[in-house]
């Protein structure tokens, strides 16, 4: 009999942490894997886990325990194990061997392999009748969702767009056999954009919005030119609120164009009347425009610059820094404002409006009819504006 206190290496009261951390330092040492195929390793490997499996649990280790102690015993005088003899079965129990014939053995095996015949069969059945129903399902779905595709072409023909839109959404994704719903989809959101710029083009607002609002939920409505777009229409509807906070919402995602100022400083001029607000705006803009002469021509560019290098969307940045500063009362500004501007563009009447202006405001009325007199020699038919109408004249 096995001693498995022995194999493992440890005394017969070891606690359970010990025979643990026995066993894995015994099934390490003689794990196959390390031993390249060692038979004799193997075996004591073998025996390892047997000893662990039976010590590890509380209740075969108390059998083994028993049966270790009053099992057998060895006598010192000879070397020799004496065993207790085990009680042996009464012969009326005994089991007597079974003869089987070969044919009885065919006959088992054919028996076997028709019940495992069958079982496959019916398995087989059921899994056929199981995918003829899905099938038969997926079929009649998609004719449903086919023939509410057909509803939703018919609309789109009688110009509903949105609502064309709104019912392929509801239809979810598509499945393989309806790509050309899917591509169908695709299609009518561009010309649903298509649709919301030409209304936008057009002047009709509100038209517009609807187009737009229709595209909130998809790829277009998170572009930055979807936002432009929308706060145009916003501004549009007189909707200046709404229309600044997109424009806020676009400089938080980094938006911080010249574009942007400008668009900002015409919102809060012609939208709210704020021309403090908007000359904030006008004035970035002018900063960020002689910024790029400074890197595209370089630090002398107040020199050398002309109309040709300047892009004509600059010209009209500068003037509404000096309208701006005209309405607000910052007259020396103004005028500073004009100076630059009337070297690069000097057939330009406007600035000679704003300067005259901002001259008569100063009481220099000398300066101011010299002003005049030199835009006369540019334009014949030049007449000075009022303060009042100014702020609504064209910066061109």
């Amino acid at each position: 009999m096995l001693n498995y206190y022995d194999i493992l290496g440890v005394s017969s009261s070891a606690t359970q942490e010990e025979i643990k951390a026995a066993y894995k330092a015994k099934a390490k040492e003689y794990h196959p894997d390390r031993n390249f195929g060692d038979p004799h390793k193997e075996e004591v490997f073998k025996q390892v886990n047997e000893a662990y499996s039976t010590l590890s649990n509380s209740y075969t280790r108390s059998k083994y325990d028993m049966l270790l102690r009053y099992g057998h015993s060895q006598s010192s005088a000879y070397g020799t194990t004496y065993e207790r003899p085990r009680p042996r079965p009464h012969q009326a129990y005994r089991r007597q061997p079974v003869s089987v014939t070969s044919k009885e053995n065919l006959k088992a095996t054919g028996y076997a392999f028709l019940f495992a015949f069958i079982i496959a069969v019916i398995i087989k059945t059921s899994i056929f009748i199981y995918q003829e129903y899905r099938e038969a399902e997926m079929e009649e779905l998609l004719t449903q969702r086919r023939a509410i595709f057909h509803q939703i072409q018919s609309k789109k023909q009688s110009g509903e767009l949105v609502e064309s839109l709104e019912l392929l959404a509801d239809m979810g994704s598509f499945y393989s056999a309806e790509r050309d719903m899917s591509y169908y989809k695709e299609n009518l959101l561009t010309e649903i954009k298509d649709k919301g710029d030409e209304y936008l083009e057009a002047g009709e607002y509100a038209k517009a919005l609807d187009m737009y609002d229709a595209l909130k939920e998809y790829a277009y409505g998170h572009s930055r030119a979807y936002m432009k777009k929308l706060a145009f229409t916003y501004k549009g509807m007189g909707r200046i609120k709404d229309a600044i906070d997109i424009y806020r919402t676009l400089h938080l995602y980094g938006y911080e164009s010249m574009d942007f100022y400008y668009e900002m400083g015409q919102l809060y001029e012609e939208g709210v009347n704020d021309h403090v607000q908007a000359l904030k705006y006008y004035k970035i803009c002018a900063e960020k425009a002689a910024a790029s002469y400074e890197i595209t021509i370089g630090r002398a560019y107040p020199i050398i610059i002309n109309a040709a290098l300047i892009p004509e969307q600059h010209y009209h940045i500068y003037m509404k820094v000096a309208q701006m500063h005209l309405v607000t009362g910052e007259y020396d500004k103004a005028i500073e404002a004009v100076e630059w501007s009337q070297e690069i563009w000097p057939d330009s009447t406007y600035q000679y409006h704003i300067r005259a202006l901002a001259l008569q405001q100063l009481g220099k009325n000398a300066e101011s009819k010299a002003v005049i007199k030199t835009a006369k020699a540019h334009d014949p038919d030049f007449e000075l504006e009022s303060m009042e109408e100014i702020v609504l004249m064209s910066s061109k």
